[in-house]
């Protein structure tokens, strides 16, 4: 949630600070959303679920439609797999690599970039 003036809410409901992000998804048969994650939501110090639980404490519990409240048969957890799916979504329908080839960053094992340079193609008109 953002309020459009820089600020956000943010680690919202303590209760649902849930661990084992994995251990959801599959225990929702999201498997492909995970092999998704695994592939393109990376963490940079190489701990993916570390990671995952940040993202959903910090972001996803804010989002007031995922409320279990706003659920008509709530089943424990779900609403990670839904904020997850969604996110993913979200991101897979922007050309976000397009944009950074078109900038010329490129995956490499030896180039690097500043993060200015990706802020920049990612930003640009």
């Amino acid at each position: 949630p953002d309020h459009c003036d820089g600020t956000y809410d943010a680690n919202c409901d303590s209760s649902r600070a849930y661990k084992n992000i994995t251990g959801i998804l599959q225990s929702y048969g999201a498997d492909s959303l995970l092999s998704y994650m695994q592939t393109y939501w990376k963490d940079y110090q190489g701990d993916d679920e570390v990671f995952w639980e940040h993202e959903w404490s910090k972001h996803g519990t804010c989002i007031s439609t995922l409320s279990p409240d706003c659920y008509t048969a709530y089943t424990p957890q779900e609403e990670v797999v839904d904020f997850f799916q969604r996110t993913v979504d979200l991101y897979a329908s922007l050309p976000s690599y397009q944009w950074l080839a078109d900038a010329g960053i490129v995956p490499s094992h030896t180039d690097t970039y500043t993060s200015a340079a990706i802020q920049a193609a990612l930003t640009a008109p």
